[in-house]
């Protein structure tokens, strides 16, 4: 009996002394687990994270301007040119060394360790207008490619352009003779009115920009542009004549009117424009950009008129303007999708600068009949409005656009308000406006 009862105590104690010792064990496992190194640093991690995530887009909120929809834009981009830099509009560039580790799932979706890394390849958008694939975007016309070359869709970047003009001057028309039955104040208009009509013609404009940075850069322009008309009137015998309007009424050859008329009429101009662009609202698919600086321009009106009046009379007008002045003005775009966009432009120049014209009436056998030259100084409002459509590639380093252009002159002087001057021998108030609209295409290189 005593020895069954001895058994039974020795295996109870042996029980428990090995519950004892198991139980010892998983404490013993749990206090390993919390003291390994592993899952302390990934605890650290995910608290560190977490503050830091809040801290610095706090930070960015609080710098950055209102109107900048950064926070519309799940992106952050870097590129080979920022050299391991994120860039965003109105701030400046922090480092990738600078940014935490972001847990992935909370702003750009899953991973395979869980934290983004930034990289020079990232780009991140807004998920319904692009596919994520391995860190980067599809190319998406006017966006961001997913590559280092290319940019979004607000950024300046480097070009070079060439565009087309077809354009034609309006206000310019000059009445140069007109078709009457009678002789002097008595006559009396029976036909057609004889007018040099500016038609559309072509000119070139060149650019080339310079981007500063992805925020601002600096553009050179040059533009060229030539019209040339000519009109005839003339009557085959009969009754009637052609009388000449733009000679000077004083002259004693013109009491016989003519029977032909011959006319040609050049109107040009130039324009060196140096500016400063500069971002005001941009986003994914759109940019409005205002710009400043100067404008360097000229403008040139030389009329020629031929009459058959006791022999061969000629009538001779120039009028020319060079003038230097501010010039500043807004321009946006907005992507459509798909490559296409639609972009609008205008501008503003002030140009200080002088009118010169000189009148020359000769007869092939009196001479010269009549002769002025004309002075004025003058500041020219020069207000220009351009509107179109375009298709850039998926990078957007290549564009070609088309559309409207029209500017206008004002406080200006055209050859028919000169030739009225002299015929008056009055150039008071003789302040007009000259105007040019049309077409315009251009291809541009982006790099």
């Amino acid at each position: 009996m005593i020895v069954k009862v001895s058994r039974i105590l020795l295996c109870t104690l042996t029980l428990c002394l090995l519950l004892e010792s198991s139980a010892r064990a998983q404490r013993a496992r749990e206090m390993f687990e919390r003291l390994n190194p592993k899952n302390a640093i990934s605890g650290m991690k995910s608290t560190m994270n977490k503050v830091r995530h809040a801290t610095l887009f706090d930070e960015m909120e609080s710098r950055l301007p209102r109107w900048k929809p950064l926070f519309k834009r799940k992106a952050i981009q870097t590129s080979a040119q920022d050299s391991g830099s994120v860039r965003i509009p109105g701030l400046a560039p922090v480092t990738t060394q600078d940014m935490p580790k972001l847990p992935s799932e909370d702003l750009f979706g899953s991973s395979e360790d869980g934290f983004y890394e930034p990289t020079l390849n990232s780009i991140y958008d807004d998920k319904s207008k692009g596919k994520k694939t391995g860190g980067t975007i599809d190319c998406v016309p006017g966006k961001s490619c997913g590559g280092p070359d290319c940019d979004e869709f607000w950024a300046h970047r480097s070009s070079a352009s060439v565009e087309f003009l077809y354009l034609t001057a309006r206000g310019a028309n000059l009445h140069y003779a007109t078709v009457v039955d009678g002789l002097g104040a008595n006559a009396v208009p029976l036909g057609p009115d004889g007018v040099a009509d500016p038609e559309y013609d072509s000119g070139l404009r060149f650019v080339w920009t310079h981007a500063i940075d992805r925020d601002s850069s600096f553009v050179v322009g040059f533009s060229h542009f030539e019209s040339s008309t000519s009109d005839s009137l003339g009557l085959q015998g009969g009754s009637g004549f052609v009388r000449a309007d733009v000679v000077h009424p004083n002259t004693v050859n013109v009491a016989a009117d003519s029977l032909n008329a011959l006319a040609t009429y050049d109107i040009d101009f130039q324009f060196i424009d140096a500016a400063y662009r500069h971002i005001l609202y941009g986003g994914s698919d759109y940019a409005i950009n205002y710009f400043f600086g100067f404008r360097y321009g000229t403008l040139d009106q030389d009329f020629q008129g031929n009459f058959t009046i006791t022999g061969r009379t000629t009538v001779n007008s120039e009028v020319d303007f060079h003038g230097f002045g501010p010039r500043l003005g807004l321009e946006g775009e907005r992507n459509l999708g798909k490559g296409m966009l639609i972009y609008s432009r205008g501008a503003a120049n002030f140009l200080a600068g002088e009118f010169h014209g000189d009148y020359l009436q000769t007869n092939i056998a009196a001479g010269s009949q009549a002769r002025l030259s004309y002075d004025d100084d003058r500041i020219v409002s020069l207000l220009e409005l351009e509107l179109g459509v375009g298709w850039e590639n998926c990078c957007g380093n290549f564009r070609v656009t088309a559309g409207y252009y029209i500017g206008a002159w004002f406080n200006s002087l055209t050859t028919a308000g000169f030739i009225n001057g002299v015929q008056n021998n009055n150039f008071t108030d003789v302040d007009e406006t000259l105007s040019f609209d049309g077409l315009t295409a251009r291809a541009e290189y982006r790099y």
